[in-house]
């Protein structure tokens, strides 16, 4: 696309908030609309789903726990890839034997050792915290509404 495309794309999408999006996703450094695009797409799913998170938290008496996978798997289009929908999936079932595509080195065995273990214990109780582990937070409203989401 050109910049003229990007923009008139933002603004379609953007749901009369163009001129605000445009100025903090395409008005930079960066002449690669993909990469500005993506940028917006993945901090609309991120807000999205943080919202939906919050909604099931007003319903349940339940804490709600989200996450944003940012860890991409190796491989020859690693740096193009980064973290796409459903890139944690081999950390949480552990992972496969490397391979020319997908050579995983200690690093991503240690991040599908915690991701098992975080999944597991959420499994068991309900709460993705165990011990040895870094704390996993539940969805805070408090902070949401100060961070300016779920309004």
């Amino acid at each position: 696309m050109t910049a003229q495309e990007c923009a008139a794309y933002v603004d379609l999408e953007a749901d009369g908030f163009g001129p605000q999006l445009r100025s903090v996703y395409l008005n930079k450094a960066s002449t690669n609309c993909f990469e500005d695009l993506r940028s917006l797409a993945r901090d609309r799913n991120l807000e999205s789903g943080y919202k939906w998170a919050l909604v099931r938290l007003a319903k349940s008496n339940q804490p709600v726990f989200t996450y944003m996978f940012n860890h991409p798997q190796p491989g020859p289009n690693a740096a193009r890839d980064g973290s796409f929908h459903g890139v944690e999936t081999p950390y949480i079932f552990g992972l496969p034997q490397s391979s020319a595509t997908r050579p995983f080195t200690q690093a991503d065995s240690d991040v599908s050792e915690r991701m098992m273990a975080y999944w597991s214990n959420f499994i068991k109780t309900g709460n993705p915290n165990g011990r040895g582990l870094p704390n996993w937070p539940s969805a805070d409203p408090e902070k949401a509404a100060n961070d300016g989401i779920g309004r």
